[in-house]
């Protein structure tokens, strides 16, 4: 089963809207979430050990009590 001229083109242009969208919110999130004390983004270092994985990967850290960068205190609910 082949595809069409339109389908090919409304497929790749469906790829490249995805692509703009994923560059989008990766830009957002480093530029918006970021600490207020020592202006980074509060990132996490995850070691992955099993069976299936082997290695070190960063990590974004959601909604965190304390800045794993320098410690300032990020939400005051507990």
């Amino acid at each position: 089963m082949d595809m069409s001229e339109a389908q090919f083109t409304l497929s790749l242009i469906a790829l490249i809207v995805l692509g703009v969208c994923a560059t989008v919110v990766v830009f957002s999130v480093r530029r918006l979430y970021r600490c207020p004390h020592c202006e980074k983004t509060p990132m996490i270092t995850v070691a992955l050990l099993g069976p299936a994985s082997f290695g070190v990967r960063r990590d974004l850290v959601f909604n965190p009590f304390v800045c794993p960068n320098c410690g300032a205190k990020l939400r005051t609910d507990a």
